[in-house]
């Protein structure tokens, strides 16, 4: 981030393709000068089936962000869902460097790299590691070393990995559009970067993320990310179910769910006109038809993150409560109607960015947060090359081995 000013966030969805570019002055102030979207042609449920398609509309997004913003980016940070991701505990352990026992930002780089040291699946790989908290010389519950005195430094960090046939495809999709990839992300984190407080972190908090393909939810509490789930239903099952439901077309039903869908009681001679599937014929539909059909589905996929709250280790009584975001979650009435159904505090997200940007670009925008906040020396750029050039867990405990004894 010190080298540029210009920093880009690519969020490769299943319903879009999204980018957004910010600007950074010298003093630290940011804007962001560019979005651009696209829609998703070769992505199913979060993953690539289709290199070409997903290609030509990253490509589409990434020149819709340049020409608004005025700028050419060469290197983005790119986000990774839920679906292709899991994570590991794990804690690393190095020894002071410095003659006078002062933490440095090198040793806290050696430590999360021996927090990385790990046996894996052949099928996954290493994308981040995130520090939970950092433990001197036994002393626990530690956020940032750098500057502190001691002899010894542990991490207990969450180790995040993706599937390697999943990731690589995304990677090669980034890299034949021209582009570098600068990290991978994990979409939760960007997301928990733009859209919750610091209190709703420390105290315990739910970020859905109400996707088109997938739904994806993360636990945060004392301050750090804990847990992530992916429930394989979102607002593209629901413009489905409206298309059979209504006898019409896929784009006439993801308009209807847009301009009328709501989850609130309505009169029933509140009526709107649509086509058939030929277009031929166009009749009057009631709202509260198209009402039943959107809660029906939306009741489903409520009911699937009831579920997988418990197997996240979320409490049942949520301190912070429940934070929507995602496309599903500008439906009208869903945030009442999910507080009488989880019985507690549901808020929608708020970007909290300047200018009032859609909030379908949360995820870019969160991503170019993420890269803005985060420190040069923990940042995990081009970690899919390293993955690639490393000889796997051997060589990864040699270099730590030999990090150690320096």
């Amino acid at each position: 981030m010190a080298r540029r000013d210009i920093i880009a966030g690519l969020d490769v969805g299943t319903s879009s393709v999204r980018c957004a570019i910010c600007e950074v002055d010298q003093r630290g102030s940011w804007n962001i000068i560019g979005l651009g979207s696209s829609r998703s042609e070769g992505i199913k449920k979060g993953a690539v089936v289709d290199i070409e398609s997903t290609v030509g509309c990253i490509v589409q997004a990434v020149e819709t962000a340049q020409r608004m913003a005025g700028v050419t980016v060469d290197s983005v940070y790119v986000g990774v869902p839920n679906t292709h991701a899991s994570l590991v505990v794990t804690r690393g352990i190095v020894a002071v460097s410095s003659d006078d026992r002062e933490i440095t930002e090198e040793d806290v780089e050696r430590v999360l790299q021996a927090g990385r040291v790990i046996n894996l699946p052949p099928n996954r790989q290493i994308i981040d590691i995130i520090p939970r908290q950092y433990i001197i010389d036994g002393y626990e519950g530690i956020r940032s070393p750098s500057g502190m005195a001691g002899i010894r430094l542990e991490v207990e960090a969450l180790l995040v990995t993706g599937a390697i046939t999943s990731i690589q495809n995304l990677v090669r999709c980034v890299e034949r559009a021209g582009l570098e990839i600068e990290s991978l992300v994990l979409n939760a984190m960007a997301l928990g970067e733009l859209v919750l407080s610091a209190d709703e972190k420390e105290l315990g908090v739910v970020l859905a993320d109400l996707g088109g393909g997938t739904s994806e939810i993360a636990y945060f509490s004392n301050g750090a990310l804990q847990s992530i789930g992916a429930i394989p239903l979102g607002g593209d099952h629901i413009t489905n179910d409206i298309a059979f439901g209504l006898r019409t077309s896929l784009g006439v039903a993801e308009q209807a769910k847009v301009d009328h869908g709501t989850l609130l009681k309505v009169p029933e001679d509140r009526l709107f006109a649509i086509p058939d599937v030929g277009g031929e014929n166009t009749r009057d539909v009631s709202v509260r038809t198209l009402s039943a059909i959107i809660e029906a589905r939306v009741h489903e996929i409520l009911s699937f993150i009831a579920a997988e709250l418990p197997k996240q280790r979320v409490p049942e009584a949520i301190p912070s409560g429940l934070v929507l975001t995602g496309g599903v979650a500008a439906t009208e009435g869903l945030v009442p109607y999910l507080r009488a159904m989880l019985e507690c505090n549901v808020r929608l997200a708020q970007d909290g960015t300047a200018g009032g940007e859609d909030a379908s670009y949360a995820t870019a925008i969160g991503l170019v947060m993420h890269a803005l906040k985060r420190p040069a020396s923990s940042d995990t750029g081009r970690n899919v090359r390293r993955e690639r050039k490393s000889g796997g867990l051997f060589s990864r405990v040699a270099d730590w081995l030999r990090d150690m004894w320096e």
